[in-house]
């Protein structure tokens, strides 16, 4: 792994890409929205909000505070272990970008079974199964002259099995990765795009985070077409990109690219609309698809408490249990919607 020392301010991009500025950008606001593989469809949400019946049985989400831009031309690639139990029914799945530019931003994600990371050894050796090829269009992006991070859940058409995962690293754990490919980005100039860092190794809520990620760029030899995914080298589907090997960020960062993996925890299901999901805590556990007086009223019972708080008590707001004026501000926002 190659180092490049940089201002500490920037926390620095260590071995940085050919164009950028090789160094973090800071997240000025972090936002938040839903995205629905099925139609398309953009839908803002409260940053940090619980969804209803939904939990996440792996997460490297940790506090995302900044992003570094890529340009179309590389694509990049983190590494997890999840148990047979969460990897083989990823109902919804959770990602984050940053970015400067105003928008739209198309991302192509691939979710792997089998992998470690790096570069495979051999063709005979274990090696990456692609499970699912997703391309998540018409995203935004930030107004002009700031930087918003995004945290996008992604409803994909199906549920996504990576089940078949298998254990190369002898923890017990499926290992699976997943790759972010910034497709509209612009390849020079001060504004870009790329995925957020998902924060400090010792903050508690960064339970999956790893030190290094992984980078392939465009083989020359065989460019993929305009529609085409970039691919690192795989069990199934032929390799347009060539591994240019294992990166990382200093100044106490650690380099994992955010992912939740979420699954059903209570059989509540989504709303039709859902907008109302967030603030939908009462009747409880499941709630009525309708933000009204019931939720407020619950809130209100919840209000002051300091630590600890759940959902539906009034936690809707940054999932940081407490009970404040953040999550009122949340919860009228909301107030009125129906499914």
């Amino acid at each position: 792994m190659t180092r490049v020392t940089v201002p500490s301010w920037t926390l620095g991009l260590l071995a940085a890409s050919a164009w950028a500025d090789g160094g973090l950008r800071p997240v000025e606001k972090l936002r938040a929205a839903r995205y629905d593989m099925r139609t398309g469809a953009v839908t803002p949400v409260n940053t940090g909000h619980k969804m209803r019946g939904l939990v996440p049985c792996w997460d490297s989400s940790g506090v995302p505070r900044y992003f570094t831009a890529f340009p179309p031309t590389q694509v990049l690639i983190d590494i997890g272990d999840g148990n047979s139990d969460c990897l083989d029914r990823v109902e919804l799945f959770r990602i984050g970008y940053g970015t400067d530019l105003p928008g739209p931003i198309d991302i192509d994600v691939v979710l792997y079974a089998s992998d470690n990371g790096g570069d495979p050894p051999s063709p005979t050796g274990p090696v990456r199964t692609p499970a699912a090829l997703l391309r998540l269009t018409g995203l935004p992006g930030a107004p002009a002259g700031m930087s918003h991070g995004w945290q996008i859940t992604v409803t994909p058409d199906a549920p996504i099995d990576l089940g078949a995962a298998q254990d190369l690293d002898g923890d017990g754990l499926g290992d699976f990765s997943y790759s972010y490919h910034m497709r509209n980005a612009p390849t020079s100039g001060p504004l870009g795009v790329g995925p957020l860092i998902a924060g400090d190794p010792n903050d508690p809520l960064a339970t999956g985070i790893r030190p290094v990620f992984y980078r392939w760029s465009v083989d020359p030899n065989n460019a993929p077409g305009p529609d085409d995914f970039l691919l690192p080298r795989n069990a199934l589907l032929p390799s347009n990109t060539v591994y240019d090997g294992t990166y990382w960020f200093g100044g106490g960062l650690y380099s994992q690219f955010p992912m939740q993996l979420l699954q059903a925890a209570d059989g509540c299901g989504g709303c039709p609309n859902s907008a109302c999901e967030a603030a939908d805590i009462a009747p409880g556990p499941c709630g009525d698809c309708r933000v009204d007086i019931s939720d407020l009223a619950a809130l209100l019972g919840g209000f002051g408490i300091t630590s600890g708080a759940t959902r539906e008590q009034g936690d809707i707001e940054g999932a940081d249990g407490d009970v404040d004026l953040a999550d009122l501000a949340a919860m009228l926002t909301d107030f009125g919607c129906t499914d």
